[in-house]
């Protein structure tokens, strides 16, 4: 008797697990299970209720007792979704516009030709509009004008404009490009633009004040005009032919030029005190000559700085500097001592310096010479002067900021004792990069890397 009531046991736990497991699939799946498909005869269950669990509550207690089973509480069932309508076969649905989009088209990128490459590379969902997610995410336009195929240029013709609605662009480049007008205005982020080979009609630059370099390698340009641009400088390659030029005074022009040999420059001055951009050019008998194109500058302020070679080099014979990057000073007590005619004690004076060779290559060293004085001298009574100066270079120019120049100069240490002065050393062979300001400020930097900024 007692191996029997265990086996009904038994058989009532089976019959409980098979009960809780088909409820729980029923709550996944949310198909209503029958006690008919639980038993797996298909004779009802007696005293069982079966109901749809719903989603996200547990499930009651089933609670068995010696051959009786504990019903159910029953509850509501979930209500079956009501099917959403579908739309008909072809119909679209209508979408706000999104903001700052805005369509390729005529009012936003003038030239048809370029309205299409805009699209081919920006547009990524072929659209015809520019989200802003689209054109945010651009950060550099290259744009090639040949059409290798037909062997002409794309867009010699055309003008290229539309820039200022990619807000993150930072460098546009034109190379192998012969465009009709190139326009770029009110950009806030733009910093590089130009190109290596082509040749553009008409280039205007309006309202860029992030922009720092504009620069040409072998082109043909007959007119070009930068204004609300403070930061950029123009620099031009050797082969380069512009027959029109007018700049905001502050920006400033790369001056140096290659093709004459050691300290010449691309821009001239005329008798009449204007500027002139030099440069070689094709006659109507192809014989090659040197031509000169005036360079109109707008925006100017005083005091202005002239272009003068004779000036810039005035300026640097009577410079002295009290610091000079990376030199240091320093006076001590000699282990002898040592006196001159006048009763004066000798004091050692150790100058160390970086010298600086081709603006990449340097080299520290030190040197000490003697001075001669009652006390002890202290390191304000020293400063630097020109001795020769060997080579000098206009790197730079703008009238609203002044010239930079590379120098190479031997420097007299010079030492001042309340009206007098003695020179108690030269310094040779050294190269610095330096700045005479509009207002005749002079400043002398050894690093290329910290010369090399937008700021004066």
């Amino acid at each position: 008797m007692k191996n029997l009531w265990k086996k009904v046991q038994y058989i009532a736990l089976f019959f409980l697990a098979g009960l809780f497991c088909a409820c729980h699939r029923e709550q996944e799946a949310d198909i209503p299970v029958t006690p008919e498909e639980i038993s797996g005869t298909g004779t009802p269950v007696p005293d069982v209720t079966m109901t749809g669990l719903p989603g996200h509550t547990r499930a009651p207690s089933v609670t068995a007792g010696p051959g009786t089973l504990t019903p159910l509480p029953t509850e509501e069932l979930r209500p079956t979704p009501t099917p959403v309508p579908t739309e008909k076969p072809g119909s679209t649905p209508t979408e706000e516009p999104e903001e700052g989009r805005i369509p390729i088209d005529e009012a936003h990128f003038t030239s048809a030709v370029f309205r299409e490459t805009i699209a081919r590379n920006y547009d990524t969902d072929s659209d015809g509009f520019l989200s802003r997610r689209e054109r945010e995410a651009v950060t550099e336009i290259y744009i090639d004008g040949r059409d290798y195929e037909n062997q002409y240029f794309v867009f010699e013709e055309e003008c290229l404009d539309g820039f200022e609605y990619f807000p993150n662009l930072l460098d546009i480049d034109i190379s192998f490009t012969y465009a009709g007008q190139v326009v770029i205005r009110d950009h806030p982020s733009l910093q590089l633009f130009g190109g290596t080979e082509g040749g553009i009609e008409t280039l205007q630059i309006e309202n860029c004040p992030a922009l720092e370099r504009i620069g040409f390698y072998i082109y043909d340009i007959s007119s070009i005009s930068v204004s609300g641009a403070p930061r950029a400088s123009l620099s031009l390659g050797d082969n380069c032919s512009i027959r029109s030029i007018t700049f905001d005074a502050d920006t400033t022009l790369r001056v140096l030029d290659s093709r004459f040999g050691e300290g010449s420059t691309m821009y001239k001055v005329c008798e009449d005190g204007s500027l002139v951009y030099e440069y070689y050019g094709y006659g109507g008998t192809n014989i090659r000559s040197l031509r000169q194109t005036p360079v109109e500058f707008t925006n100017r302020r005083e005091p202005q700085a002239p272009f003068s070679e004779e000036y810039w080099t005035e300026c640097l014979e009577h410079c002295e500097f009290d610091e000079l990057e990376r030199f240091t000073v320093q006076v001590s007590e000699p282990e002898e001592a040592v006196y001159n005619e006048k009763g004066q004690r000798a004091w050692e004076v150790r100058v160390g310096y970086t010298r600086s060779w081709n603006s990449r290559e340097q080299e520290t060293g030190e040197e000490v010479f003697l001075v001669y004085a009652e006390e002890m001298p202290v390191r304000e009574q020293f400063v630097f002067r020109p001795a020769v100066i060997h080579l000098r270079e206009a790197l730079e120019y703008s009238p609203n900021r002044g010239v930079r120049l590379i120098t190479e100069w031997d420097l007299a240490l010079v030492y001042r004792d309340g009206e007098e002065e003695q020179e108690i050393g030269v310094l040779r062979e050294h190269e610095h990069y330096c700045t005479i300001a509009a207002d005749g400020t002079m400043k002398a930097i050894l690093s290329y890397e910290r010369w090399d900024r937008p700021e004066w």
